[in-house]
C-alpha cells in the first residue's frame, strides 16, 4: 500500500508518501493556495512537491488545499493534475485528523489566512476561513494589515507616533506613504506582501505597546471564533496550528487561553499530534477503505508534529 498526502498551503506545499511502515518520504514546493496564486501556480507547485517523492504510484492522494470552498476549483485543480480518483478537502479538515486523529474537537489554523472546524460525533461545524477581503483575523495577513494601517495613521499623525510607523517604512524600504502604498499595491500578491510583516509585528509585541495591541486583538478574535463552536457543540478539547501560532505559541497560547476564560471557557489549547501532510493522507485512506488503526499507529510514529 501506498498513499499521498498533500498539504497544499499558502505559503508552502508539503507532499508525504506513507507505505505500511509509516512515511517514506517527504518533499516541500511553492504555495498552492488557489484562490491566491491561481490555479496554474497551484497546479505546477503540487506537481513539483509530487516530484519530489520520486516515481511512484500510490493507491490513494489526499489534497488538502488552502481556500478550496467549492467543487469547481476541486475540479479544475484535478484536471490539472491529472491524478487517478485525488480526494480533495480544505485543509482546516487535515488539521483536525492531524490534532484529534478523527475524534472529537475544535481545530483552529493560522496561517496567511484563519479558518476553525469543530467535530462532535457526525456534526461538524465550520467558522471563519472567510477569506482576506472579509475576515481572516488571527492569520498573518490580518496581523500584518493591522500594524500596517496604524503605521500608516501614525504616519499622517491621526495617531501618537509609536514604534510602527518607522518599523514598516524600514521593512518595506519605503522613505513615505506613496513609496509604501507603492510598494504594497503593486506587489504580485499584495496579500502575502502584507502578510510577510507579520513575524515583526511579533518580535515588536515584546517591546511595543502598540504592536502588542495588534496580537491581543487577533488573539481575541481567535477565542470568539472557537467559542462560537462551543456554544453550538458544546466544551470540546482545542488544538491550534499554523505557522502564525506554531511560531508564536509562547505568546498567543496564554493570550487565547485568558480571551477563552473571559468568555466563560476554561481551555487548554494543545498541538497536532502529526503533520497535516500526513493527516491528508489518512483521510484519503479512509475515504478509500484503506485506514485501519496500525496505518494510524505508524503515521503517528512516524509523522509527529515536531
Amino acid at each position: 500500500m501506498l498513499i499521498i498526502g498533500i498539504d497544499a498551503g499558502g505559503t508552502k506545499t508539503e507532499a508525504v508518501s506513507i507505505g505500511d511502515n509509516g512515511v517514506m518520504a517527504t518533499a516541500i514546493a511553492g504555495p498552492s493556495n488557489p484562490t491566491s496564486v491561481g490555479i496554474d501556480i497551484a497546479c505546477s507547485n503540487i506537481k513539483e512537491a509530487l516530484r519530489g517523492l520520486g516515481d511512484v504510484e500510490p493507491d490513494a492522494v489526499g489534497l488538502g488545499v488552502a481556500g478550496l470552498v467549492d467543487a469547481r476549483l476541486a475540479s479544475e485543480l484535478g484536471r490539472c493534475l491529472g491524478l487517478r480518483s485525488p480526494v480533495f478537502f480544505e485543509d482546516v479538515e487535515a488539521a483536525h485528523v492531524s490534532a484529534f486523529l478523527f475524534g472529537d474537537g475544535v481545530v483552529g489554523v493560522l496561517g496567511t489566512g484563519s479558518s476553525f472546524l469543530g467535530v462532535k460525533g457526525s456534526v461538524k461545524i465550520r467558522v471563519g476561513g472567510w477569506g482576506h477581503l472579509l475576515g481572516d483575523e488571527g492569520g498573518a495577513y490580518h496581523i500584518g494589515r493591522e500594524a500596517i494601517r496604524m503605521a500608516l495613521r501614525e504616519a499622517e499623525q491621526m495617531e501618537e507616533r509609536g514604534c510602527l510607523a518607522d518599523d514598516v517604512f524600514r521593512f518595506y524600504g519605503a522613505r513615505e506613504i506613496g513609496e509604501l502604498l507603492y510598494v504594497i499595491y503593486s506587489s504580485p500578491s499584495p496579500r502575502n506582501e502584507i502578510a510577510e510583516y507579520a513575524p515583526r509585528v511579533f518580535a515588536l509585541a515584546r517591546s511595543c505597546r502598540d504592536a502588542l495591541d495588534v496580537v491581543r486583538s487577533a488573539a481575541d478574535s481567535v477565542a470568539e471564533y472557537i467559542a462560537a463552536v462551543f456554544r453550538r457543540l458544546g466544551d470540546l478539547p482545542v488544538a491550534l496550528t499554523g505557522s502564525v501560532y506554531l511560531n508564536n505559541e509562547d505568546m498567543l497560547r496564554p493570550m487565547i487561553e485568558n480571551a477563552l476564560a473571559r468568555l466563560g471557557y476554561r481551555v487548554e489549547i494543545k498541538k497536532p499530534l502529526v503533520k497535516q501532510s500526513c493527516a491528508a493522507a489518512l483521510i484519503a485512506a479512509r475515504a478509500l477503505g484503506l485506514l485501519d488503526e496500525r496505518l494510524i499507529g505508524r503515521v503517528r510514529e512516524t509523522c509527529p508534529l515536531k
